[in-house]
């Protein structure tokens, strides 16, 4: 895999290629501080930001946009690395290559993408919705085992 690195004020972008895949995955990811302040607002805004816009202003719409670049898949998510939080969104879509129709699908992807980060909407019920998926995901957290023990045990690693 060749990969080239390409630093512009604010921005790094590190461009892999290879032919190895049939696919294409673009992802955007920010970093900041850990803040006692903003990280439970950083803990759910990627989860926000992957269900709604000004463009695609339903869940549904959204869905069917990524229907429209043959079945891309889309998420967000953030995580901590050492004393920084990572936000990241995730766009994966076949290469163009192998596209029927002549359309400039890497166009629309970065398009999506602008539409994501740019134009964020941001609305109360999705909000609740969002909280109680979260909310749901940490009580189930204990139910499954592995999982509670995994993240137990790096929880005692990390200190």
């Amino acid at each position: 895999m060749k990969i080239t690195h390409y630093t512009v004020p604010g921005a790094k972008l590190n461009l892999g290629t290879t032919s190895k895949f049939k696919t294409l995955r673009i992802q955007v990811t920010f970093h900041a501080p850990l803040n006692e302040a903003t990280v439970t607002g950083r803990a759910i805004l990627p989860y926000l930001m992957r269900s709604i816009n000004e463009t695609y202003p339903t869940r549904s719409a959204m869905q069917t946009k990524l229907e429209d670049m043959y079945a891309a898949s889309f998420g967000g998510s953030v995580r901590k690395i050492g004393l920084a939080q990572e936000i990241s969104f995730d766009l994966h879509i076949i290469d163009p290559q192998y596209a029927l129709e002549s359309t400039d699908l890497l166009t629309e992807a970065f398009e999506f993408l602008h539409d994501v980060l740019f134009k964020p909407k941001f609305e109360l019920s999705i909000f609740k919705d969002e909280v109680r998926l979260m909310d749901e995901y940490f009580l189930g957290l204990y139910s499954n085992k592995m999982r509670y023990t995994m993240k137990e045990l790096i929880a005692l690693m990390y200190e």
